[in-house]
């Protein structure tokens, strides 16, 4: 058992995260306590890393960014769901190339960037091979 220094409720060991820094083990604060005092941090951190990524990289900023993919036309519903828009750039010269939405990126990328072979896709589905 142990005294969480935040809500100041004893609570078995298991209610605390490991902290190799401290001289027991585990954390001074239990578990949800923590997470608590860490949400708006983490949140904010999230949000910086994009914003710092995209003006280092790409010179934009989360406004510059559209809501809507440019080959499927989906559209965004949170920056915070998998149905994100995403910044699509040349590989091999890191030029920006536009914005995507996840699936569509990742299709690009599964056809390594190659024209023919998203051809030859098309021609599948069409059922002419």
């Amino acid at each position: 058992m142990r005294l969480c220094s935040a809500c100041k409720i004893e609570k078995p060991l298991s209610s605390f995260y490991r902290r190799r820094q401290s001289a027991d083990g585990f954390n001074r604060r239990c578990k949800d306590c923590l997470d608590t005092y860490n949400k708006p941090y983490q949140a904010t951190y999230r949000v910086n890393k994009q914003e710092s990524h995209l003006k280092l990289t790409y010179g934009l900023t989360v406004q510059d960014i559209p809501n809507k993919c440019q080959l499927c036309g989906l559209e965004e519903t949170s920056r915070k769901t998998k149905r994100k828009i995403c910044v699509d750039h040349d590989h091999k010269t890191g030029k920006l190339r536009g914005f995507l939405c996840n699936n569509c990126n990742l299709g690009i990328g599964y056809a390594k960037d190659n024209p023919a072979l998203l051809r030859k896709w098309a021609d599948y589905l069409e059922g002419k091979l």
